[in-house]
């Protein structure tokens, strides 16, 4: 917070929305409820004495020129380093400046994983890429290809790529330079959706196998993730952080159908091969767990982790679910519906190079539950912090 020579005493905020084209740098004081907006970017906001705003936008940081007794910007944002962020991290979490002149960051650095084969047991048996920057991955239905997110080093955005699980060779199958991200394939392997920035928020667009076209499904103000491609030829997707759930069809009519809302966030779910069960991770408990419901009512609803979890996936004929520890872990239970739900205590299959995060696909299954696909973190380049010192030195001269 900094007291301006009007007296005022205010502070730059980092707003959000469900529309990302609606995030930005607003301007509030601390004696009023409203709040102003400046700019467009990302992650946390500083005010210098100098006379500018700080914030980072697309891993550059800016500094926006900055009227400090009427609380307005008096010119357009000048980029001062490139470079800042974490690789695949919070954009904007680690730029920081004082207010003596010094400027401290953490370099944009690439993480190296690739995707290994395991057994049921936890036996390595074979790379199915080279190490790069890839961040999720979904196995086909019938496990010979993989869609992968893999990150543009030229313009830090995240491509999907195709990947023939016996050949090696893959192939890029999405080429707009907005994000396109968390596909899902159509039950029959023959189409993908996934989520894409192209018009500013996350919208849902799916592409056939082979084909040169994307094309769109939905499009709104909010932010929606396909999550599952059903049997009946209808679309999964989240909105609201993972607090509501969505249905609408992939093609003819689509108009979307709310089915669940909830109080927490969660995310990741996959629908059992009946389609009577849905698994997913919430933070309900406060951290993540795994939970099964009744598809698509949401009803009966059970915790079955027991030390935390998330990305659940069934085994192609149901009656064994496998999810990831917190510390990424492969785990196992026994699920039996014949008379209601039942499910075993969990147990250890064998531990991954993983990154565990609950909200990102890291890992697929074949559908007799015999070997797994992980996506293995195999080099984390180090991310040293810079300090820069009269870092206003940097910027052109005001007119």
């Amino acid at each position: 917070m900094a007291v301006f020579p009007s007296g005022r005493a205010a502070l730059p905020l980092y707003a959000t929305n469900n529309d990302t084209a609606k995030s930005g740098i607003r301007i509030g004081s601390i004696d009023s409820d409203e709040t102003l907006p400046l700019v467009s970017g990302t992650g946390p906001a500083f005010y210098v004495p100098e006379g500018y705003v700080l914030f980072t936008r697309q891993n550059t940081a800016f500094a926006l020129p900055f009227d400090a007794t009427k609380l307005r910007a008096t010119g357009e944002a000048v980029a001062v380093i490139d470079g800042v962020g974490l690789w695949g991290g919070p954009p904007g979490s680690t730029l920081t400046v004082s207010q003596t002149g010094v400027l401290a960051y953490r370099n944009t650095s690439a993480t190296d994983v690739q995707l290994t084969w395991y057994d049921h047991l936890g036996k390595r048996f074979g790379e199915a890429t080279d190490p790069g920057p890839y961040r999720q991955a979904a196995l086909s239905p019938d496990g010979k290809r993989a869609v992968l997110e893999r990150l543009d080093p030229v313009t830090n955005t995240w491509d999907l790529w195709l990947l023939d699980l016996t050949s090696r060779i893959s192939s890029k199958l999405t080429f707009d330079p907005a994000d396109d991200t968390d596909p899902v394939w159509s039950p029959d392997g023959r189409q993908i959706a996934f989520a894409s920035l192209r018009q500013g928020h996350l919208d849902i667009y799916r592409k056939a196998i082979g084909a040169s076209n994307d094309e769109l499904v939905y499009a709104d103000n909010d932010r929606k993730v396909p999550e599952w491609w059903l049997k009946d030829g209808t679309i999964l997707y989240t909105t609201s952080n993972g607090k509501e759930y969505h249905l609408i069809a992939a093609e003819g009519e689509r108009r979307p159908k709310q089915i669940f809302h909830a109080d927490f966030t969660s995310d990741e779910p996959c629908v059992s091969p009946d389609g009577r069960w849905i698994a997913f991770n919430s933070l309900e408990s406060g951290r993540w767990e795994v939970y099964i419901a009744a598809f698509p009512g949401f009803t009966d609803k059970r915790q079955v982790s027991n030390s935390g979890g998330g990305q659940a996936r069934w085994r192609a004929d149901g009656k064994e679910l496998y999810y990831l520890s917190l510390d990424a872990k492969m785990m196992a239970l026994e699920v039996r519906t014949e008379s209601g739900l039942e499910t075993s205590v969990p147990r250890q299959l064998f531990e991954t190079h993983a990154r565990a995060n609950s909200l990102l696909d890291v890992y697929g299954v074949t559908a007799e539950g015999q070997r797994f696909l992980v996506v293995d973190v195999v080099k984390e380049a180090p991310t040293p912090i810079t300090a820069i010192v009269d870092w206003p030195a940097l910027l052109p001269p005001r007119r």
